[in-house]
């Protein structure tokens, strides 16, 4: 294994430090048969940044900065591909600058795979110019990367290179189009091949045809999008960055669709029929072949007046970007508005589609103790067609309670939300942002007390598509009651009286510990000695009594019969009586203290 190195340039800097390597970064020669080249920098060569030659199957080069090789010689690329026999792995790598491709492929017939790369930059050297040149790769796969900014095409296959996936990558921006489809071993393509019929012409890929993209029109939220393909193609349909030759290169992945199929996204057009030139003012060649249509959910950021191009891969040989064409239809606005609870899934969230003037089902309750928070999520999602403003306004902080909306990006816009309104401006259809709200009960409030926060989103466009979502945030601090009762309604002086104090805590709310009761003597009465008592009734207390003889200043003094000159068995000293519990109180349970006095 090659790992964590810094190679052509110092440590302390990832710089072009002008008297490169005149070699290639890392070489790899005839009988290497497998290995890892990972987490390096790799850069400023005057070869390449690596380079493998005759190397068997087994190779990985992962998680590389590959960037700025090529010094000597314009050829030469960031990755260099030579009479490979098996296949290498390039994944999670940067190429970036180098003066050749980002990945040259030039001999060899091994399925290699370029995966989850970003290839930018690329072919500054102006003769090998694509970020991506497959010239006899066969069966290999180009997935999941982004490939922008490079001086020729995206991704070069030269004749000799056949049944190459390229698939779900992010291509735009580079110089030439985005797929090169060559019929020779052109080092720079041969641009836009235009679809033949019956497919027959030849070159990499076998130079498959590219879907016909005749018609996209939004209904709701349902896109219908009809064309031409050849049978069985997989269609894979992305958002188009245009270039100047009117094809797209595909920058953002939809879905994909194939065409003939039965099962969802169901084909719902088996008819056959001929395009010829132009097809939406473009020409794109002719062809007699299978018409498709499907309908299928809008996909994120694809409203209306957005432009589409596609791809087609059939036998595993993928073909250029097709032509481009532009979402037609009426505007349809819809806002959405979801809640769930911050510590639910997104399965928590109520509800999708659902759409609530006054929220009603849309209702999420959270339960927490008087100073701590309830935190929810707030989901905004678009459900039109075309981008739309979103207006949030929501309720602010009320008696005990305290509300807080904090933005996708953590800024807090409660004064705006809580004001006249605060607006995400060009929501894409599709899309959403989520938001936190923050609801706290203070601390002094009292257990099973409850507050609405109802948050309002309004289209900017069109103030009837309304959607409201409620979070109903209670303390569940624990909620005693203290009820003092008499066993006689008046007595005479010398005369007992039994005082009786029942504590409760309310249901469904949080247990209750360490309760203390303070019951004061009144002047008229004294304290009958032993006569403070204690009953556990339904709760699991125990206690502790304690007595003061100055007013709750101190807790130390101990009764004793006849003190400050009150008859045997009672005593006139006490002026405050304490019983402290230990345990817990659980919702719905209670306890009685009992206290025995004399009438002076």
């Amino acid at each position: 294994a090659i790992d964590n190195n810094v190679i052509g340039t110092s440590a302390g800097s990832f710089t072009n430090p002008a008297s490169g390597a005149k070699g290639d970064g890392i070489r790899v020669v005839t009988g290497a048969l497998s290995g890892t080249v990972r987490s390096n920098l790799i850069g400023f060569a005057g070869g390449n940044g690596i380079g493998m030659k005759g190397v068997g199957a087994g190779w990985l080069l992962e998680g590389n900065e590959i960037r700025g090789n090529g010094l000597d010689n314009p050829d030469w690329a960031g990755v260099f591909l030579e009479n490979t026999t098996g296949l290498v792995t390039i994944r999670g790598n940067l190429l970036a600058g180098n003066r050749g491709a980002g990945v040259d492929a030039i001999d060899g017939v091994a399925a290699h795979v370029l995966e989850n790369n970003t290839l930018t930059g690329n072919g500054t050297g102006g003769t090998v110019t694509a970020g991506v040149r497959l010239k006899k790769t066969v069966g290999g796969r180009v997935d999941r990367n982004v490939i922008y900014g490079n001086t020729g095409a995206g991704v070069i296959v030269n004749k000799a290179a056949a049944t190459d996936t390229i698939t779900k990558n992010s291509i735009f921006g580079n110089t030439s189009i985005g797929i090169d489809l060559d019929s020779g071993d052109n080092d720079t393509g041969d641009g836009v091949t235009l679809n033949d019929l019956n497919d027959l012409d030849s070159g990499g890929n076998g130079r498959l045809n590219f879907p016909i993209l005749q018609n996209a029109t939004v209904s709701g939220t349902t896109l219908t999008l009809t064309g031409f393909a050849r049978p069985g193609s997989a269609i894979e349909l992305f958002i188009a960055d245009p270039d100047p030759t009117g094809f797209g290169e595909g920058r953002t992945y939809l879905v994909t669709l194939t065409e003939g199929s039965v099962v969802n996204p169901v084909d719902n057009n088996a008819t056959t029929g001929s395009y010829t030139n132009p097809v939406n003012g473009l020409n794109q060649g002719a062809d007699t072949t299978n018409r498709f249509r499907f309908d299928i959910p809008l996909p994120p950021g694809a409203g209306i007046g957005a432009q589409l191009t596609a791809t087609a891969t059939l036998g595993g040989s993928t073909s250029e970007f097709s032509g481009m064409v532009t979402i037609a239809g009426s505007a349809l606005q819809q806002v959405d508005s979801m809640i769930k609870l911050a510590s639910e899934a997104a399965g928590g969230y109520l509800t999708d589609d659902l759409y609530e003037a006054i929220a009603s089902a849309q209702s999420k309750p959270s339960g927490v103790v008087s100073g701590s928070t309830a935190t929810y999520n707030v989901l905004f999602q678009n459900d039109g067609n075309v981008a739309d403003n979103v207006v949030i306004t929501g309720t602010g902080s009320g008696p005990g309670f305290t509300v807080q909306y904090l933005d996708n990006t953590a800024t807090d816009r409660t004064a705006d939300v809580t004001g006249a309104g605060y607006t995400i401006g060009g929501l894409a259809p599709g899309l959403s942002k989520v938001w936190t709200l923050n609801v706290t009960p203070a601390g002094t409030v009292v257990g099973g007390t409850s507050y609405d926060v109802f948050v309002t989103t309004v289209s900017g466009t069109d103030n009837t598509k309304i959607d409201q979502v409620k979070a109903v945030t209670t303390s569940t601090s624990a909620s005693l009651t203290l009820l003092k009762s008499a066993d006689k309604g008046a007595a005479a002086p010398g005369e007992d009286i039994t005082y009786t104090v029942n504590a409760s805590n309310g249901l469904g709310l949080t247990a209750a510990g360490n309760v203390a009761i303070t019951d004061p003597l009144d002047t008229n009465t004294g304290f009958k000695v032993g006569g403070a008592t204690f009953n556990a009734g339904d709760s699991t207390l125990s206690f502790t009594v304690v007595y003061s003889n100055d007013n709750r200043s101190t807790w130390t003094y101990i009764p004793a019969s006849g003190g400050c000159g009150a008859p045997v068995g009672y005593d006139d000293c006490v002026t405050d009586v304490r019983w402290t519990t230990t345990g817990s109180m659980p919702t719905g349970t209670g306890f009685s203290v009992g206290l025995v006095v004399r009438v002076k």
